[in-house]
């Protein structure tokens, strides 16, 4: 009978949500980063259970989200953290040493980039001169610490006892090893600034001071016995002699 029916419909082809959470990132121990998945007003779905837009993050491991749009259409995406270790720098409490010693300054942390104060780029380094040293360490992507130290370098005390002596019989000789303050050890056994001697012998003095730095001397002394000229006191004479 030639009844007809008839209907439209118009379908549309909608494009899946753009994701990109950008490349794959490294950051310092300590540090965050904020990843953002786009799409304002679509749902998200991290797999950190997180259901906002942008998360922050700042432990190594794998990040991944899921963006719906209102029909369902998905995008997704993932990227992966990685934390560097941050380099810990102790060079140690400040030090001295004695004149031509040298402290050898390690800044550890094998592998690592060393800047020196001294410009030197080696891990170790040595140092013979009195000055503040200061080291700056980093990793390939600038994760850094840094320290400095005091390095002393003490004078050897200067001990002098004089020439060698020669005393009379009954002389004495007062020997002194200056250097008020430090430490002394005589070879007589005594650990005075000053001794008084009177014996035929060869003297000798190290002086110390707190931390080891060492100067030391030495010094012969003589005695001179002069012959009594009145070695005959008894004599006999006659009378009226």
């Amino acid at each position: 009978i030639g009844c007809i029916g008839y209907d439209t419909i118009k379908l549309v082809l909608q494009e899946l949500p753009i994701v990109n959470l950008g490349d794959d990132t490294t950051i310092c121990s300590g540090e965050k980063v904020v990843i953002d998945a786009g799409n304002p007003i679509f749902k998200f779905l991290w797999n950190t259970n997180a259901i906002t837009q942008t998360i922050s993050i700042s432990t190594a491991g794998v990040y991944g989200v899921e963006v719906l749009d209102e029909i369902g259409c998905l995008g997704s995406d993932s990227m992966e953290l990685t934390v560097n270790i941050m380099p810990t720098v102790n060079l140690g409490n400040d030090t001295a040493i004695c004149i031509g010693e040298f402290v050898t300054l390690d800044a550890k942390n094998s592998g690592f980039n060393y800047y020196w104060s001294t410009t030197e780029t080696f891990q170790t380094i040595n140092i013979d001169e009195s000055s503040i040293i200061t080291v700056h360490v980093s990793d390939a992507i600038g994760c850094s610490d840094e320290d400095e130290i005091f390095i002393q370098v003490n004078e050897l005390p200067i001990v002098e006892l004089g020439n060698d002596t020669n005393i009379c019989k009954y002389q004495s000789l007062i020997l002194d090893a200056s250097n008020i303050g430090l430490n002394f050890g005589w070879s007589t056994g005594e650990s005075i600034q000053q001794i008084t001697v009177s014996e035929e012998s060869i003297y000798g003095v190290q002086v110390t001071d707190s931390i080891g730095c060492l100067g030391e001397d030495e010094i012969i002394v003589t005695k001179e016995i002069i012959p009594d000229p009145y070695f005959k006191k008894d004599y006999q004479v006659c009378q009226g002699d």
